[in-house]
């Protein structure tokens, strides 16, 4: 902007369209999240170099509507709707594309049509309440399209859905089947319930690895000692670290917590063995009780250095900002993105090994070979991987937020 050259944002709006096409156009963009982070971070610059600036998205090369219908038949909306829901953030703010635009509706309406498919993932679903929530939109109060209805998508290996379709005769029937079994299984869950003190708690008497380090908050008290409050001025006292951090209450893990048993994914694959009943019983109650093992410490070691991180840079970069919304916005978004994204890598092998664990405690009861008990939980676990890593996200982008703002 001081610049002022609009052959260089000329070039800068063209070189984010080839990359983005490069990505969209890779086949990593549904293995690789490292991948799928890119495209998220260049569809979010991409909308601030265009909506945000009241500029045209060209349509011939990144058309948002078409990309997410292409994406439901190959199963690359994982991948799409991050992305087209981070070019879409900036309508809230722009004179031209802010609801009720109808190109903006039209996208949302589309999105709206997504969410309400039975049994999309939910980290998709978290997606998409995001933007609504972010564009002031309520979801309900959008008409679906039905853009969708007649299309058919990818059913084998598709990362957008759960396969997760068990129907109250069937459930019944293996029931009946495996009444001894599942009589044993109730035996397992009451002792665990005995031994916990919460029905959803974990074991009190273990000290997990992933526990917070009790001098992981040294470095604000330092920069507290610091006084960066001579340096700055009054607008930014949102970055003036706090002498401590409020440590980490289960209280503050997502809403979507209690909801779990209707998330969960139990693979179809299992029906064959008459395991598919077991794990829909036990799943749920395994989920929380891996996630709450290791949330705490992946959340507050990420929050830590999330908002030391953030104060640094946006001391730096704001220190003569007089704006005092530019200052916050600058940092919420920072500190969200930082701290999801580092509680997102950190969590996955702890929250594979937990749930792991917590299934095979559960089931050691079922007259069962170790190698195919071992398969079934390893197929069970990474079905439901990224559900739980959503969750712990989720939990560290909304803590890190309180924690900037001196919550």
């Amino acid at each position: 902007d001081k610049i002022d050259s609009r052959a260089l944002i000329k070039e800068i709006v063209q070189a984010t369209y080839e990359n983005c096409k490069v990505l969209l156009g890779s086949e990593l963009i549904k293995s690789s999240s490292e991948e799928r982070s890119l495209l998220k971070n260049l569809g979010s610059w991409l909308g601030k170099l265009t909506i945000g600036r009241n500029h045209v998205l060209r349509a011939r090369d990144i058309d948002p509507k078409s990309l997410i219908i292409e994406a439901y038949e190959k199963g690359l909306m994982i991948a799409v709707i991050p992305f087209t829901s981070k070019i879409l953030e900036p309508s809230q703010s722009s004179l031209a594309y802010r609801p009720p635009n109808p190109w903006t509706m039209g996208i949302l309406a589309l999105l709206a049509e997504i969410y309400a498919m039975p049994n999309l993932k939910m980290n998709l679903k978290f997606d998409i309440e995001v933007l609504f929530k972010n564009l002031g939109v309520q979801i309900k109060d959008v008409t679906p399209t039905s853009l969708l209805r007649d299309r058919a998508r990818v059913i084998e290996g598709n990362p957008d859905f759960s396969n997760k379709d068990i129907g109250p005769p069937q459930a019944t029937t293996v029931a009946e089947d495996k009444s001894g079994v599942i009589s044993a299984l109730n035996q397992v869950e009451l002792a665990l319930e005995v031994t916990t003190p919460s029905h959803l708690g974990g074991h009190p008497h273990q000290i997990s690895p992933y526990a917070a380090p009790a001098g992981a908050l040294v470095e604000d008290e330092k920069l507290a000692a610091i006084g960066f409050s001579d340096q700055l001025p009054p607008a930014q006292g949102l970055l003036q670290p706090a002498a401590s951090q409020s440590p980490f209450s289960m209280s503050q893990l997502p809403s979507s917590i209690p909801s779990l048993g209707v998330h969960v994914v139990v693979n179809s694959k299992l029906n064959n063995l008459g395991l598919q009943v077991h794990f829909q019983r036990v799943l749920p109650l395994a989920m929380d009780r891996a996630i709450k093992e290791i949330v705490p410490g992946i959340v507050q070691r990420s929050v830590s250095i999330a908002t030391q991180t953030t104060k640094e840079l946006v001391i730096k970069d704001y220190a003569l900002e007089s704006d005092e919304s530019r200052i916050y916005t600058a940092a919420h978004l920072m500190v969200a993105s930082l701290a999801g994204s580092l509680a997102h890598v950190t969590c996955k092998e702890p929250l594979r090994g937990s749930i792991s664990s917590q299934l095979r405690s559960m089931l050691q009861h079922l007259n069962l070979s170790t190698e195919i008990l071992e398969q079934a939980v390893q197929l069970v676990t990474n079905d439901n991987l990224d559900l739980g890593c959503a969750i712990i996200e989720q939990a560290a982008t909304e803590k890190a937020v309180q924690t900037i703002d001196g919550g």
